[in-house]
């Protein structure tokens, strides 16, 4: 009978950790970590001020809000980044589910970035920020939601 293998992926919007389990009671092994910084156009920064516009007619100037932040705008890229690297994970076939372990602000915008074939690889996803868990222990932590 063929092991259950899931690719685990445990992130924030700092960057990443890949983990396969390849059968239950079998651990989890690292794959490889993504940071924001290798993301490119998630490290670009905003101009120093907003943009100005003018009026019709009177030729009155004026500022223009950001509609969103640097920050948002970073965590947006490198949750399209985020998506593809899985997409290509998920894709060799190798993977029969897939967890997602985030922190909570980046957990619901990851959620929304995710496509259909993604979710339903998803067993589970956990807003939590378990970034600097060690791999070892990383289990534990999980043990409620998922063995492995």
């Amino acid at each position: 009978m063929k092991s259950t293998t899931t690719l685990l992926v445990v992130c924030d919007d700092g960057g990443a950790r890949f983990m396969e389990n390849i059968g239950v009671g079998k651990g989890l092994n690292d794959l490889r970590e993504v940071n924001i910084e290798e993301v490119e156009g998630a490290a670009e920064g905003y101009a120093d001020r907003p943009g100005r516009g003018r009026t019709i007619g009177s030729g009155a100037s004026y500022a223009m809000e950001r509609t969103t932040s640097e920050e948002q705008q970073r965590r947006q890229a490198f949750v399209r980044q985020l998506v593809k690297e899985v997409e290509k994970e998920i894709s060799k076939g190798s993977y029969d589910r897939l967890a997602i372990v985030a922190a909570p602000k980046f957990l619901g915008v990851l959620r929304g970035g995710l496509t259909a074939e993604l979710k339903q690889k998803l067993v589970f996803d956990l807003d939590k920020d378990l970034m600097k868990i060690p791999t070892q222990k990383m289990a534990q932590h999980l043990a409620e939601k998922i063995a492995f």
